[in-house]
């Protein structure tokens, strides 16, 4: 970490109202001390206030990120704003625009102590308004390619508590989704489909050949 700035002056009666500014930059950092995720993170940013109270404006940039249950690195870049305090470390987001491939993701939440546990217990709210299913399930699934293609509109609470357990193992989500337009990589599953759309149209599925991709939306709640 390289950080350029002015510090004080110090308040003893006081401390978290010593005033404080500059910019920093932070490279090479190895995200994989936190288990289940990996990938070299680079940010920049430039920061201001009091020492407990801290604005911080940044940009991150992660070629590699990887949830190591996937197997595949995919290129994650932020931007964010975060309150940080500067005497017990806990920090909030407000909020955290990131993007992965061809997907935008928003949070908002924040990093807190736990009190009597080591560690920090990580909440979040998360949002995708105009996403694509192949990208996440391109984060999350091990298989060569996605399984399903198609627009997708997402919105969850995320919590990660403290704890040497794998991020994987540990996430809590409760949530709802959307997927527009959806249809199957696999081409016999997607023939059941546009078989089953065609008999629901009273037509014979032998004319599922002429008939085309058959695409289909899906919405539902995952907890």
């Amino acid at each position: 970490i390289a950080a350029t700035g002015r510090f004080g002056p110090w308040r003893r009666r006081a401390p978290g109202a010593t005033p404080l500014e500059g910019a920093f930059t932070f490279e090479n950092a190895d995200l994989s001390v936190f288990k289940g995720i990996s990938g070299v993170l680079h940010a920049k940013g430039t920061f201001g206030g009091r020492l407990d109270r801290i604005s911080v404006d940044g940009q991150t940039e992660t070629p590699d990120f990887m949830v190591n249950l996937s197997h595949h690195p995919v290129p994650l870049t932020t931007t964010y704003h975060a309150i940080v305090d500067g005497t017990n470390g806990n920090t909030t987001l407000e909020p955290v625009e990131a993007r992965v491939l061809n997907t935008t993701i928003t949070a908002a939440g924040g990093v807190y102590e736990v009190e009597g546990v080591k560690g920090r217990v990580v909440r979040l709210d998360v949002g995708i308004e105009d996403g694509r299913l192949e990208d996440v399930l391109r984060m999350a699934v091990p298989t060569d390619k996605p399984t399903m293609l198609g627009g997708l509109q997402l919105h969850t609470s995320m919590t990660i508590p403290p704890g040497p357990q794998d991020v994987v193992d540990k996430l809590q989500l409760d949530g709802r989704f959307a997927i527009e337009r959806g249809r199957f990589t696999d081409p016999g599953v997607q023939q059941k489909i546009n078989e089953l759309s065609q008999r629901a149209r009273g037509r014979s599925s032998e004319n599922v050949a002429q008939a085309g991709r058959v695409e289909s939306d899906f919405a539902g709640q995952f907890r």
